[in-house]
């Protein structure tokens, strides 16, 4: 719902495919425009690594930034 409240900036979200409920999944796959909703065939430590690999990779980063410049990227869990 946060997310959704962020007009205009891209959003993707990773969950495990298996790990939510049903009610949570429509919540999220129901969030806005602006939202791409992933769910990943594994578990959520799972989705947590690559996330961070890819925060960690320069190569992926220096194409974000060449795609879209100016965009910063972060991560919040459930927790969150």
């Amino acid at each position: 719902d946060a997310f959704a409240r962020l007009p205009g900036t891209p959003i993707v979200v990773l969950y495990p495919n298996t790990g939510v409920s049903t009610i949570q999944k429509a919540q999220m796959q129901t969030a806005s425009n602006d939202v791409c909703v992933l769910g990943v065939n594994a578990d959520f430590d799972f989705c947590q690594t690559m996330v961070k690999d890819l925060f960690n990779d320069k190569s992926f980063l220096a194409d974000v930034n060449q795609v879209l410049p100016g965009l910063h990227l972060s991560s919040a869990n459930s927790i969150n």
